[in-house]
């Protein structure tokens, strides 16, 4: 079985990212995990983190990188969004695939339309450095190839999807979170300005 080492944010750390990265190594098997940690977190991180990177502190990518790459994993799995890792615009993630001595695949979180130049370089550099990129949807894997130049047959679209739970009556657990009497919809990703649920709430 092919191990992976999974390069994230990770619980208990309250983040999307890492719950979604949890949920993927789990499917996995055989895998580690290096923990993207922030200065002054006082996590306690299970068993499957085999290392910390300090968000900030460039050195430690190029430690982490030189870790991963001793320890016998076949594939790095790196979770990118620009807030998670250090130096602007999260650069510093760079420093960690130029070094590292396996092959690595990008599943990029956001993949921005306008992007600052410094979001496009890193942005481009990974695609450039990476075996393969991962995205969630038609749309970006479109915006890649048409604005990042991203080449089409390194580029693979997987939906978000959700943890696999037993099919259960929403009125039975509404008032857990007290939603009784009303109405939920379920989308992945952050909320925010532009994406939509504007509309959808009131076409509903």
């Amino acid at each position: 079985m092919t191990a992976v080492a999974f390069v994230s944010t990770y619980p208990p750390r309250r983040c999307g990212i890492a719950t979604f990265t949890r949920d993927l190594a789990g499917a996995v098997g055989d895998r580690e995990v290096v923990a993207i940690h922030r200065p002054g977190d006082r996590i306690l991180y299970p068993l499957e983190v085999t290392g910390l990177v300090q968000a900030d502190d460039r050195s430690d990518y190029l430690r982490a990188a030189d870790q991963v790459s001793a320890s016998g994993v076949s594939v790095v799995s790196i979770q990118h969004e620009y807030g998670i890792f250090g130096g602007q615009d999260g650069e510093f993630i760079i420093d960690l695939v130029d070094r590292v001595r396996v092959p690595v695949v990008a599943t990029l979180h956001t993949v921005l339309r306008r992007p600052t130049a410094t979001q496009r370089a890193v942005m481009t550099r990974l695609l450039d450095m990476s075996a393969a990129a991962v995205v969630m949807s038609e749309a970006a894997a479109k915006l890649l190839r048409d604005e990042y130049g991203a080449e089409a047959s390194r580029l693979r679209v997987i939906p978000h999807g959700v943890p696999d739970l037993p099919l259960a009556d929403s009125r039975l657990h509404k008032p857990d979170f007290g939603l009784e009497g009303r109405s939920v919809i379920l989308s992945f990703g952050l909320l925010g300005p532009g994406k939509g649920y504007e509309h959808v709430i009131e076409a509903w």
